[in-house]
């Protein structure tokens, strides 16, 4: 068997694969696994490139990290992040459902439409799965945008659904389906808490490939199915083998798989969001002020931001670093990043560090080191419609003569769990695809 990217996803299938009996090969266009689970270290310090935080709510992430032997996430530092709303930050509690009217991050009116809202959906918010967008399907028939206006919620969409979507997602509640924002905030109904690994989000991804037979430098550029399996190509090589995993983010299989049907290459053509991330190390003693002590993110809304839609602060997230530096992540919105995508890195850091001053006083003079990181293919876009094309492929019974199948966080939702799960969605289709010949001969 035969699995092309060992993103989090791809090492999903792979691990199941394997663990049923098979023999598995994982092709890798790079030099290493994780895909945008990606940690960087820098002496004692850590730099999360990516993806930044789990979920006490997943389910799929944990089963790999325990059969990886890594210890469990574990719940931040601190539980407090922050929301800004008329230049100040607002501090929020997953887990206190009045915060955002404490804070004054909405007034009485707003919080009371956005109570009531949720409220009317309060059996699928504490009942549908989590991790698998395809259970949400029957709200994929609008925009979060058009959801919140219809129930009066404004205050909601401007200051808690589009900073999340963008903060985490890098996308827009006009454009992204109501469908993905009630996924959304079924974590925080749920009460579920934010969590991290100690060890860096890539040590999970480098696990699992240690288990596993990785071949590195393999740019798969083209999958051809025929009757005698599978086969997958790129510059000096070709592997061949009876059924193939394409766990490559959806323009590359796209471009790679060019006989898919219908629905798999609606699928593909999943556009993607965009961003840039900063890794910045400050020098011993710098500290957040008093606003953004004890928090482990900050949100920037649309409606407060040039340039940045999110900060990361991994004093709040594992803890005080032992040498008394910060370590921040910076996360730009799409927009930004697509204006600056071929920009150098001092370039980037020049546009951003004005904005960043008004939240980090001073952080200017005692930047030490900063790790730009680029991300074409951020996160895979939800618009409507999305939601029901992820439940059809998911559910589908798969032929008979079915070669190759599709993961990767676009066949599910836009965060590492659903990644995880839909490549383990895709070795079960494998499986049980894999076992209709014999079963066939026993009926015979």
């Amino acid at each position: 068997m035969l699995v092309v990217g060992a993103g989090i996803a791809g090492l999903a299938a792979a691990w199941h694969l394997a663990q049923a009996g098979l023999r598995v090969r994982v092709l890798e266009a790079g030099d290493a696994p994780g895909g945008r689970m990606s940690t960087v270290a820098a002496g004692q310090h850590l730099f999360e490139r990516g993806a930044q935080f789990l979920s006490s709510g997943y389910t799929a992430v944990p089963q790999l990290a325990a059969a990886a032997g890594l210890a469990p996430a574990r719940p931040l530092a601190s539980t407090a992040s922050a929301v800004v709303r008329a230049g100040r930050p607002r501090r929020l509690r997953a887990t206190h459902a009045t915060d955002p009217l404490r804070s004054g991050l909405l007034g009485t009116a707003e919080w009371l439409r956005m109570g009531m809202a949720l409220w009317g959906v309060r059996g699928p918010l504490g009942t549908l799965a989590l991790n698998d967008l395809g259970a949400w399907a029957d709200f994929d028939r609008e925009s979060a945008a058009t959801w919140l206006g219809r129930r009066r919620a404004g205050g909601a969409l401007a200051y808690v659904s589009e900073p999340v979507l963008h903060g985490f997602y890098f996308l827009d509640p006009e454009t992204t389906s109501a469908a993905l924002a009630l996924q959304v905030s079924a974590f925080g109904w749920r009460r579920q808490a934010t969590t991290a690994l100690a060890s860096g989000m890539q040590s999970l991804p480098h696990k699992l490939a240690q288990s596993l037979p990785v071949s590195y430098g393999h740019r798969v550029e083209q999958i051809v199915q025929d009757g005698q399996g599978v086969r997958a190509s790129g510059p000096g090589f070709e592997a061949r083998a009876d059924y193939l995993v394409c766990a490559m983010p959806a323009p590359h299989a796209r471009r790679a798989w060019r006989d898919a049907d219908t629905l798999a290459r609606r699928l593909m053509e999943t556009p993607y969001s965009r961003t840039i991330n900063l890794g910045l190390l400050t020098r011993p003693g710098f500290r957040p002020p008093p606003a953004l002590q004890n928090l482990y993110g900050l949100l920037v809304p649309r409606t407060e931001r040039r340039h940045i839609a999110a900060i990361a602060l991994e004093a709040g997230k594992l803890g005080p670093a032992p040498d008394g530096a910060q370590v921040i992540n910076v996360m730009l919105s799409d927009s930004a990043a697509a204006a600056r995508l071929g920009a150098s890195d001092a370039s980037v850091l020049a546009d951003v560090l004005p904005e960043l001053e008004e939240y980090l006083p001073g952080i200017s003079h005692a930047l030490a080191d900063c790790l730009v990181s680029r991300w074409e293919h951020a996160m895979p876009c939800a618009d409507v419609g999305h939601a029901r094309d992820v439940q059809a492929y998911r559910t589908r019974r798969p032929a008979g003569g079915q070669r190759v199948f599709l993961a990767g966080d676009y066949l599910n939702a836009p965060f590492t769990d659903a990644a995880a799960l839909s490549g383990q969605w895709a070795a079960q289709a494998l499986l049980a695809t894999a076992a209709l010949p014999t079963a066939a001969a026993r009926r015979d």
